[in-house]
């Protein structure tokens, strides 16, 4: 009985470690089935690629072609060199010329007819209408700047010699007339700049070119200016004193005095100082 037991025993045993047979009440073994082979697919993750756009930068301005090939003649470029960074339209080509007057560098701009190169000999003989002239002053100093603005005020704005009659332009701009030296003035003030059109050797005022000045202003603006700058525009009264309407505007940026003028368009000229900006970075 005891070897029957160690028998049966022995016999539990092994199908217990088979995990095939019962208890020995039935024949047939239960199966336990092995486990499914899974597959554990590693976790998804999401990659984020952050991209840094390049810091936008300003491009640099373009001058007019004409004024670049000017400018390109002054080396180096004078302290506080300005040119226009935009050109009234014209009929016609535009060149230029270039030089020094009183040790000052200039631009003058004039149309032709043709195509004539920037500082082309040939300007002497071909001729040409002046747009308008540029240049600066550079000084020692802001007060220097200024006190040589007041100067050319009080040369280039005739004070009245007589009493002033109450005038009303085109636009509404609140204006005067006047009798000087030179003959009649219209004055009037822009932007704190002060305006005069005077008719040279004439008594009456010259109307139609105030409001044309007036109104180009307007539409233009005035170059930006450390100091109340100064229009004067001269108007012939007839022609054994001038040909042609001429213009000149003069203002002050830190130690430097700008100006433009014109001997034949003073529209142009206004509306080119205007457009002044540093060159060559605008």
């Amino acid at each position: 009985m005891a070897r029957k037991t160690k028998l049966q025993v022995a016999i539990l045993l092994l199908c217990l470690i088979a995990s095939g047979c019962s208890t020995g009440k039935s024949n047939s073994a239960t199966r336990h089935p092995l486990p499914r082979s899974t597959t554990t697919s590693p976790p998804t993750t999401s990659t984020v690629v952050t991209t840094t756009a390049a810091p936008t930068t300003s491009p640099a301005p373009t001058f007019p072609s004409v004024v670049s090939q000017a400018m390109a003649q002054f080396v180096p470029l004078p302290a506080g060199a300005e040119a226009p960074i935009r050109l009234p339209q014209v009929s016609g080509y535009l060149t230029a010329e270039t030089g020094g007057l009183g040790g000052q560098d200039n631009v003058t701009l004039i149309v032709t007819s043709s195509p004539v190169p920037v500082n082309s000999p040939t300007l002497t003989s071909s001729g040409g209408t002046e747009l308008a002239a540029f240049t600066n002053i550079a000084t020692a100093s802001d007060s220097n700047a200024d006190s040589q603005l007041a100067q050319a005020k009080s040369q280039s704005i005739d004070s009245c010699g007589g009493a002033s009659q109450a005038l009303t332009l085109a636009d509404g701009t609140a204006a005067t007339s006047c009798p000087t030296l030179d003959g009649e003035a219209v004055n009037w003030t822009f932007d704190g700049w002060t305006v005069q059109v005077v008719t040279l050797s004439g008594s009456t005022p010259s109307v139609g070119e105030a409001d044309q000045a007036d109104s180009t202003l307007h539409s233009a603006g005035v170059p930006t200016s450390s100091g109340a700058g100064i229009v004067s525009v001269v108007v012939p009264a007839n022609s054994s004193v001038g040909q042609s309407d001429t213009s000149a505007l003069e203002w002050v940026l830190g130690p430097n005095v700008y100006q433009v003028h014109s001997s034949d368009n003073p529209v142009a000229a206004i509306d080119v100082a205007a457009q002044m900006r540093p060159y060559p970075t605008g």
